[in-house]
């Protein structure tokens, strides 16, 4: 008989694998299992937090083994940072449709990132002669594209007097038309829209002889 509260939900989490035994040996020679560890529980753990308040996630190669193809439509399928296990590589699992809610923290990798960049020098007058689009070669694989920012600097003119003390910036975010990403064979480019740029450059003063810096920043 269970005298104690049970809870009405439960959030279970499957993985499999091999883990460590940590036994005693008793006076009379017997083994006594303390505990077990290992990283498969740790992810099991991790997996049953996702999981709750109810519900079930199975890791993703535990799930194709033993879920046939009609249970299988019961799921869905994602990627997820678990901590101390995937914080920066997402690991696949299976989690139950319409009970499991994946939390944005869990789709993102779980340290922060580092930053790199790439420049090239122009001026103004060079970059208003160049074809419609540039392209700057990243020397890294991107971490995240959507964190691809672009930055060009110049030195303004102010009250007629130019500011060499002084740098003035414009900024601008990856999208689809004006910055775009691609992975050309094994390099990574940014592609920028001139006339894009060109627009910003104008509003934000520039002039005819400005030299350019244009600077990409990515997350690694």
């Amino acid at each position: 008989m269970i005298i104690y509260p049970v809870p009405e939900r439960i959030g279970i989490g499957i993985s499999r694998g091999s883990s460590c035994c940590l036994l005693s040996i008793t006076e009379n020679g017997e083994e006594l299992i303390l505990d077990y560890s290992g990283r498969i529980l740790n992810l099991a753990n991790r997996l049953m937090n996702i999981a709750r308040p109810y519900g079930l996630v199975i890791e993703y190669e535990t799930g194709k083994n033993i879920l046939s193809n009609d249970l299988l439509e019961l799921f869905s399928e994602e990627e997820v940072y678990l901590k101390g296990v995937s914080e920066e590589n997402p690991i696949k699992i299976y989690y139950l449709t319409g009970y499991v809610i994946i939390e944005d923290y869990n789709k993102k990798p779980l340290k922060e990132p580092s930053w790199e960049s790439a420049s090239v020098d122009t001026d103004y007058i060079t970059y208003k002669k160049m074809v419609k689009t540039s392209v700057i070669t990243l020397p890294m694989k991107p971490l995240n594209i959507n964190d691809i920012l672009i930055r060009i600097e110049f030195q303004p003119i102010i009250n007629g007097e130019l500011r060499t003390d002084f740098t003035r910036m414009i900024s601008a975010k990856i999208d689809e038309e004006d910055i775009k990403y691609r992975k050309f064979g094994n390099k990574h480019e940014v592609i920028i829209n001139h006339d894009k740029m060109i627009e910003l450059l104008e509003t934000a003063g520039i002039y005819e002889d400005a030299k350019l810096t244009i600077t990409v920043y990515y997350s690694v």
